[in-house]
């Protein structure tokens, strides 16, 4: 009779779970940045690390918030108080540990500043149905078609009578 094999031993399972943490190098533009993590508020950043800092899943306060998420994907999003948006995916090992850097271009999440209205641009010809134009923004602009009742009368000839007086353009 032959003895039974011996049981191989069998390696661990990973654990279901890891760490998921969140922090930014930004250091101008915002006072404040909301994190979510699969759709879930984890916390809110309040202070930066200097770029190159060792990356970590220890909760610092204000500066790094810290989840525990089911191993595989990971969906986040962020939002400053100024409102840029950061949303992206990381996959997160069992048992692991992984952290996401937000920053901005220059370390500066502050808004852009609207855009700088342009000039109206000069109107030339006279209110009449081939010689009206405009020049720039709205180069191309046809006065008759585009503002054909000024004031309640029309200013564009019509087939059926005769061409309206000019505005002095």
């Amino acid at each position: 009779m032959t003895a039974a094999p011996s049981p191989q031993p069998q390696p661990a399972p990973l654990p279901a779970v890891g760490q998921f943490a969140v922090s930014t190098t930004a250091n101008r533009g915002w006072s404040s940045i909301d994190v979510a993590v699969n759709g879930l508020s984890i916390g809110t950043l309040r202070f930066f690390f200097e770029p190159g800092a060792t990356t970590s899943c220890a909760p610092t306060t204000d500066a790094r918030v810290v989840t525990v998420v089911p191993s595989g994907n990971v969906n986040y999003t962020a939002r400053s108080n100024n409102g840029f948006v950061w949303s992206g995916s990381q996959t997160v090992q069992g048992g692991g540990c992984a952290e996401v850097q937000l920053t901005c271009p220059n370390r500066d999440c502050t808004p852009a500043p609207p855009p700088t209205p342009s000039a109206a641009g000069t109107w030339t010809g006279r209110a009449s149905a081939t010689a009206c134009r405009q020049s720039g923004p709205l180069g191309g602009t046809d006065y008759c078609h585009d503002n054909a009742n000024i004031f309640g009368r029309s200013r564009c000839p019509s087939p059926n009578r005769s061409p309206a007086p000019s505005l002095g353009l």
